[in-house]
């Protein structure tokens, strides 16, 4: 009886953070630890850890897989091919906002959010900043550039 007891304490956990993530996930990632599921109303996250890494799964509500990315800190983390290309992309200047690494049915990428405003300065002379997304492919090419223009708070 204490060996039972045993065994769903330690089992009710796992079920807990595992009991709502997809079939799906469980085959992809199977060394990964769910540290979180969060279910939408279009689709459901699963926050999990592999390889010593932090990364987000989505997928959509009937289990099919969307996307996996993940946040990378620093370009210096970043593919050295996929870093080069982007110090020669003519946007190597401008303030980096996140880097994400974007894994899809199809295609394998990395997002890196730029803006040219300056931090720094306290007349707020960029009040009206050009945000850009940069997208590299895994060969470090830049494939596209999504440009957002918007209004910066105060």
């Amino acid at each position: 009886m204490k060996k039972l007891l045993g065994l769903i304490c330690i089992a009710l956990p796992v079920f807990a953070l595992g009991g709502d993530t997809p079939a799906a996930f469980h085959k992809m990632y199977p060394n990964a630890t769910v540290r979180r599921v969060k279910n939408e109303k279009k689709d459901i996250c699963v926050y999990f850890r592999n390889d010593g890494k932090k990364y987000q799964a989505y997928f959509e509500n009937d289990g099919r897989w969307e996307k996996t990315q993940r946040k990378i800190a620093l370009t210096r983390e970043l593919p050295s091919n996929v870093r080069s290309g982007f110090m020669h992309s003519g946007y190597e200047g401008c303030n980096v906002d996140g880097i994400w690494e974007v894994i899809a049915p199809g295609r394998h990428n990395y997002e890196i959010w730029v803006d040219n405003g300056d931090y720094y300065d306290s007349d707020h002379h960029d009040s009206f900043t050009h945000n850009n997304i940069l997208y590299f492919n895994t060969q470090g090419q830049m494939t596209d550039v999504q440009r957002k223009s918007m209004v910066a708070s105060l």
